[in-house]
């Protein structure tokens, strides 16, 4: 069971799925549509463009893309979701996530996202809590053993498209640094914390803060056609989704 959860904690954090309550019963043939989308942005000649930067720390095409894919798939996904089968909390969760993607477009939620955990990273990194390149190769072969046990077709998918060699050298080492250094710090922030869904609100109120007070400079308009301002409105509230 660890070595399975170690599996989709590990798609879930290359694919830039910032819900994992999205991610509960959403059939194969969704998640593999989004692995394959996933992919071709992964592998276009112009994945490292910088489209973006946040306080300096540059988001690329392909980082972007994969997180406006995650939210142009995941109304699809939420509905899919089995209500009988999770909590009430659960499904009143469900019932804002899908209103708060009726209002705000994909894009407004890509930018949201790489907003919110660029500024993170970067808070992470300032206090020193950046994941060792020692630590990031460790992961990764855990990752691995785990998919030999536990064989994710979605991550199976990406690795046919871009390549082994590019998946596990460069897309996994600089995306899983990224966001094991923004555990680091979400690690550290809920420590304290005795009751988890008051620290989870917490830690989404406090990445709204950290977003807030970040630079962002949208190089690429072309592709990212929503602003900060919007992107903030949405990281506000979505900290609803951790009640009152």
């Amino acid at each position: 069971m660890l070595k399975r959860r170690l599996s989709i904690f590990a798609l879930i954090l290359l694919l830039g799925i910032s819900s994992y309550m999205a991610m509960g019963d959403a059939k194969g043939i969704l998640t593999m549509k989004i692995a394959q989308e996933t992919a071709a942005a992964f592998n276009s000649t112009d994945a490292g463009q910088i489209v973006a930067y946040v306080d300096k720390e540059p988001v690329t095409k392909m980082e972007f893309l994969a997180s406006y894919i995650m939210a142009s798939n995941n109304k699809a996904m939420l509905e899919q979701r089995n209500d009988n089968t999770v909590p009430p909390q659960a499904v009143e969760r469900k019932d804002i996530m899908l209103n708060l993607l009726m209002e705000y477009t994909p894009s407004t939620i890509a930018l949201a996202t790489k907003l919110a955990d660029t500024a993170a990273y970067n808070e992470a990194v300032r206090r020193g809590l950046t994941k060792s390149e020692a630590e990031i190769k460790n992961y990764i072969q855990k990752v691995r053993q785990s998919l030999k046990d536990n064989p994710s077709p979605e991550i199976a998918e990406i690795i046919k498209v871009v390549g082994e060699d590019k998946y596990w050298n460069i897309l996994a080492p600089k995306e899983y640094k990224k966001q094991l250094t923004i555990g680091a710090l979400k690690g550290e922030f809920l420590a304290s914390e005795n009751n988890l869904e008051t620290g989870y609100k917490k830690w989404a109120q406090y990445k709204y803060e950290l977003a807030k007070k970040a630079n962002l400079e949208i190089v690429d308009t072309s592709l990212i056609n929503s602003t900060k301002d919007e992107a903030l409105k949405y990281l506000n509230a979505r900290i609803s989704l951790y009640g009152n």
